[in-house]
């Protein structure tokens, strides 16, 4: 996702644009938002709520995730499209949560994988949409 934020800053497709959901369906549009995934994600996750040594594993994987996350989010904010209400930190780990959360709620509701990514998409527009204070 990073490498999506700092092509689309190259180009100017981040200071160009105003919409906030065609820049968030931008830079997820690589993010893999399956069933299949879905169902395994949460299965590792109780896995780690039941095994003690597991979690620590499943701790730094989410570590790596969020830093991930947290990298993609400081991107755009560098490039100047945007400012946020919070942290970097803050956004990263509320944009993470919504992202996961919305995957598994959608899941539950029986969506198909196009479904799941238009669930998580419009999760995360609402959220960017209270998180920049300002776009440039």
């Amino acid at each position: 996702m990073r490498a999506r934020v700092e092509e689309l800053a190259a180009s100017g497709a981040l200071v160009d644009s105003a919409d906030l959901a065609a820049l968030v369906e931008q830079v997820m549009h690589t993010a893999d938002d399956d069933r299949l995934t879905v169902l395994l994600m949460s299965e590792i996750q109780l896995h780690a709520l039941r095994n003690p040594a597991f979690a620590a594993a499943f701790a730094a994987q989410e570590q790596a995730m969020f830093a991930s996350v947290e990298a993609v989010v400081a991107a755009v904010v560098e490039s100047g499209a945007f400012a946020l209400r919070v942290d970097v930190p803050t956004a990263a780990r509320m944009l993470l949560t919504v992202w996961e959360g919305s995957l598994v709620r959608a899941a539950l509701e029986g969506a198909d994988d196009a479904h799941l990514g238009a669930a998580a998409n419009a999760a995360l527009v609402a959220l960017v949409e209270l998180l920049v204070d300002s776009v440039r």
